[in-house]
């Protein structure tokens, strides 16, 4: 799993909670390997991951991630944690602006933050929140059983890669 299951923590924070996988493997060499992922949840919603190491020279250095969300006439990007892109639904430039392409609104850090002692990446602020919720005691946002669901997805992905069929992911007890 390695690394790979906090992207799938990732995709049921965003989308719920996944109800079948449909996985595809390229795997070129040991660890050069590529995955197609379709995913649909609970509550209908799909969605796609891709998850490879084709394209980095070093795995563990080369690292890219990017989410793209999409919703009714509006979507976010994020790319390596870093740098939010949001395609706006109402377009809130002037009138005379607004046949120039799409409206986009984009954060993105610069080398001050990183100077102001402001880490971006990492798990810093998992890390944040977790003590607070020891400081506090009051419970975590994530429980043991989000772990346990995100590595139910990994072995669904691999079964599904193995299988080339669709697993069902059987609902888990409300909480």
């Amino acid at each position: 799993m390695g690394q790979v299951v906090h992207l799938f923590d990732l995709t049921r924070f965003l989308g719920g909670d996944v109800s079948q996988v449909y996985a595809r493997l390229n795997l070129v060499t040991q660890h050069r390997f590529g995955y197609a992922i379709n995913v649909t949840f609970v509550s209908g919603a799909v969605g796609t991951m891709t998850l490879n190491s084709l394209d980095h020279a070093e795995k563990w250095r080369d690292i890219t991630e990017r989410v793209h969300i999409s919703g009714h006439g509006e979507s976010v990007v994020v790319d390596d944690m870093s740098c939010v892109t949001y395609y706006c639904s109402q377009d809130w430039r002037p009138k005379h602006r607004q046949s120039f392409g799409i409206p986009v609104q984009v954060w993105q850090p610069n080398f001050l933050s990183a100077l102001a002692g402001k880490n971006v990446v990492g798990y810093e602020g998992e890390l944040e929140h977790f003590a607070r919720c020891l400081l506090s005691g009051k419970p975590a946002t994530a429980d043991l059983q989000d772990g346990v669901e995100a590595l139910r997805l990994g072995e669904a992905v691999w079964k599904s890669a193995q299988t080339g069929r669709p697993v069902a992911l059987r609902a888990r007890a409300p909480r």
